[in-house]
């Protein structure tokens, strides 16, 4: 499978924000916890893109978003002089 679940962003942010709560600093928690929630954010918006696929929106209370419909991309003609 391509892409990591959104489940495995979310334990990782969890477990750094309660260490972090906890006042550890045996690593850079805050970091981890920007860097999870940004790549949970990223991959959500790539499944609903359609580049990812949507069972990596693996969450129970959080269902599959429609992937956008496919856009043809404009065809460019270089005429040559």
């Amino acid at each position: 499978m391509k892409g990591i679940p959104l489940s495995h962003y979310q334990d990782s942010l969890m477990r750094h924000i309660l260490s972090w709560a906890e006042g550890d600093q045996s690593e850079d928690h805050m970091g981890a916890i920007l860097w999870n929630a940004a790549c949970a954010d990223w991959t959500e918006q790539q499944v609903k893109l359609g580049k990812l696929p949507a069972d990596l929106i693996d969450l129970p209370y959080r269902p599959a978003p429609t992937p956008a419909p496919h856009q043809e991309r404009p065809e460019i003609v270089v005429k040559v002089l």
